[in-house]
């Protein structure tokens, strides 16, 4: 069978997603693969403001993968804003180069809508590749909202696929926007599972945590991201206020505008709390492996690649309501706890409950990691691959 050729079309390189195309490079038999960007912001790195600080990922975000950037127009500072990635040249490359399928990552952008239309003039195949969860489309409303419904409809009408990243989001597609089945294709949300697997090989756990000073016997909780509003990370700290310091020990990764307020907290309740800062995805795995029990307490989540990399390290994890993984990988009183959102006193009863029991512990950070074993890059491939063999999820 001749490789099919599949553009993907994306804001700017992620480290999420550049080992996943790489992946795909190198083992699909049936893909041809071409990434363009609309920015390279985050290879010469750019000031996160979430972050609070300038950031340059420490792993090659361009290896192993046919890639090109695209001319912005726009001087843009970030590449989240819709008028921030303008693209003109998606049109050229989309009608000369004779794609099977042309895939854009989200539709949240100027760049994005090009690529749509230009391959609707050029009667060219396009997919969407999505994170919204149907949870959050519940009370939208306003001229806003129904114009991007109009809009989102009718992009999702004329799209040959759609993949979808989990339950919340397949449900968005099919009970919000009441999309055919049989063009959903299911593409889970994955990061590099063999990159964790393989740190743990090199890794001394006990002289990792001998070096922060931490006794054998506390569990340790970690928190992975930014240190902001919609993340709630104060959550955790209110939660631990009433349970022994001396059995457990609280990692921060990560930096942002709470993190001056959080330490206070921290030392006014004399919590047992660690800030690490800003950890690059080159040690980031260092600080899961010697963890015990993961939490994301967010409000708003499109899913959360953390808990994924956590299960990976053998993390039992604690996770809000609404987290869009929690509907995936996240099972209770099996690999751990799902608590409704904002409610501190659930959030501190799921801590306990692990904290206090240690065989099951044990079982949940296991199970995490076996549920990890089919939530990889090579599902994702055999979702693209799908739509190229039959055209039918």
């Amino acid at each position: 069978m001749k490789k099919k050729k599949l553009a993907i079309f994306l804001s700017h390189p992620i480290q999420y997603f550049s080992p996943l195309f790489k992946y795909i490079s190198e083992n699909s038999k049936i893909i041809d693969l071409t990434v363009y960007y609309f920015s390279d912001i985050s290879i010469r790195g750019f000031a996160d403001n979430d972050f609070n600080q300038k950031i340059t990922w420490d792993i090659d975000l361009l290896d192993g993968y046919n890639y090109k950037f695209l001319k912005n127009i726009h001087n843009e500072n970030t590449p989240n804003n819709f008028f921030s990635l303008i693209n003109f040249e998606v049109f050229s490359e989309i009608k000369h180069n004779n794609y099977d399928l042309v895939l854009n990552f989200g539709w949240s952008t100027v760049s994005n809508l090009f690529v749509v239309f230009s391959s609707i003039l050029y009667d060219v195949p396009f997919a969407i590749r999505g994170e919204s969860p149907n949870m959050y489309e519940v009370g939208r409303k306003g001229l806003k909202q129904k114009i991007r419904k109009l809009l989102l409809s009718f992009i999702f009408k004329k799209a040959s696929a759609l993949f979808y990243i989990g339950t919340q989001n397949k449900l968005f597609y099919e009970n919000s926007f009441n999309v055919d089945s049989n063009k959903l294709f299911f593409t889970p949300y994955s990061v590099n599972n063999d990159y964790f697997v393989e740190y743990e090989l090199t890794l001394n756990k006990e002289k990792e945590r001998e070096h922060l000073g931490i006794p054998k016997n506390q569990k340790v909780l970690i928190f992975s991201g930014k240190l902001i509003k919609r993340k709630e990370p104060m959550l955790i700290l209110e939660a631990l206020r009433e349970i022994n310091r001396e059995d457990y020990c609280l990692l921060f990764l990560g930096s942002g505008p709470l993190e001056d307020e959080l330490k206070e907290y921290s030392k006014i309740n004399d919590l047992n709390v660690k800030f690490l800062g800003f950890i690059n995805q080159t040690d980031i795995p260092k600080y899961y492996l010697f963890s015990d029990i993961f939490i994301l307490p967010s409000t708003h989540e499109t899913w959360g690649l953390v808990v994924n990399e956590a299960m990976c390290c053998k993390n039992a994890i604690i996770s809000s309501s609404l987290v869009g993984s929690s509907y995936d990988i996240v099972k209770d009183d099996y690999n751990g706890y799902v608590f409704k959102s904002g409610d501190v006193n659930s959030l501190k009863e799921k801590i306990e409950l692990l904290l206090y029991d240690n065989d099951m512990l044990e079982n949940f950070k296991l199970n995490s990691f076996n549920i990890m074993q089919s939530w990889n890059y090579k599902k994702i491939q055999e979702g693209l691959e799908r739509y190229f063999v039959n055209g039918k999820s």
